[in-house]
């Protein structure tokens, strides 16, 4: 284990990040192989309003964390969770977000369905369609 394991928040940990004055509750976590780099990151939502049609769930990663101000409940669960989280990613392989080239891609044109043209007047392209039918 070469790579440095960073400690991963347990759940209901409030947390500031930067460049935002709200405080975030930690409601999931993981590790994730980044450059080279095991990070850990958390999903927030924004205290004391929760997640609702106002407020989404914010993907927070370790680097944005300047502070924790409360630190959620742990105990002997929590923590064989976080070694689990350990050894899964010191053996996943690096995620490297390289591009797929159009070349590995394998196309097969035969599943493509083709639907039919629509003979509504409402339908937006009737028009181009009558007229590409006629010539």
């Amino acid at each position: 284990m070469s790579e440095k394991i960073p400690k991963l928040l347990p759940l209901g940990t409030a947390v500031k990040i930067k460049n935002d004055t709200s405080l975030y509750i930690i409601i999931s976590r993981g590790f994730q192989k980044k450059n080279g780099e095991i990070i850990s990151g958390y999903a927030g939502i924004p205290h004391p309003y929760g997640q609702n049609d106002k407020y989404k769930t914010m993907i927070i990663s370790s680097e944005k964390i300047i502070k924790v101000v409360h630190q959620g409940h742990e105990d002997e669960l929590d923590i064989a969770f976080t070694k689990k989280q350990i050894e899964n990613i010191v053996e996943a392989p690096q995620n490297t977000n390289d591009a797929i080239k159009e070349s590995d891609l394998k196309k097969d044109t035969n599943d493509v369905s083709i639907e039919t043209e629509s003979e509504h007047p409402y339908d937006p392209f009737y028009e181009l369609k009558k007229k590409y039918k006629s010539s």
